[in-house]
Order: structure tokens, then C-alpha cells, then sequence
């Protein structure tokens, strides 16, 4: 990912000068609440809450899952992310480009 790809709310997607990457609804969901957050660190718990709801069968590793799709979407490198970034011991904060149609 470069500098000049965004999150583009209205259709879902991540956009950028030649290209645009389809993000299912869970993702999108997840990295809306990330970006309208940016800077905060959000715990598991609150990623949950916010996004899947009051499911009890749902495991708090499913956010990492789900961080870990969308760093291979956002990320140039996601094994050394710079955008969607873990914060040991609390959960993950977003420091990413900025959105449009926010």
C-alpha cells in the first residue's frame, strides 16, 4: 500500500490512483471503527463489541483474525505493519491514511 490509498466509506473498499481492493463486511466494519478511532488503542474486547456484537460464541482471537486480513490488504509489508498496528498487551490502534466520506 502506498501513501495515497484511502478508505473510502461509501463503497466499502480500499481505493487508490489505479486500483481499488474489495474488503468483505466484517473487514470493512473493523477498519471503519479502527479509522473513525484513529490513534486510540482499542481492545479485543471493544473490537467485539463494536463490531460483532453480543455473540458469546465468538472468541476474542476472531479479531486477530480478521487484523490479520486486513493487513494483508493495507499493509506494504504486513508482517512489519505500520498502519494497523498491535499494541502489546491492550489490543490495536490504527494509524493509517486517511478516510474519505467519513
Amino acid at each position: 500500500m502506498t501513501k495515497d490509498l484511502a478508505v473510502d466509506l461509501a463503497s466499502q473498499k480500499l481505493v487508490g490512483p489505479n486500483r481499488a481492493i474489495a474488503l468483505t463486511d466484517r473487514e470493512f466494519r473493523l477498519l471503519v471503527y479502527l479509522v473513525r478511532r484513529e490513534g486510540a488503542v482499542l481492545s479485543r474486547e471493544a473490537l467485539l463489541n463494536a463490531v460483532w456484537g453480543d455473540d458469546d460464541a465468538i472468541s476474542d482471537r476472531e479479531v486477530d483474525v480478521y487484523v490479520r486480513y486486513l493487513r494483508r490488504k493495507l499493509e506494504p509489508n504486513p508482517a512489519q505493519p505500520c498502519y494497523l498496528l498491535t499494541v502489546r498487551g491492550r489490543g490495536y490502534q490504527y494509524r493509517g491514511p486517511a478516510a474519505s466520506g467519513a
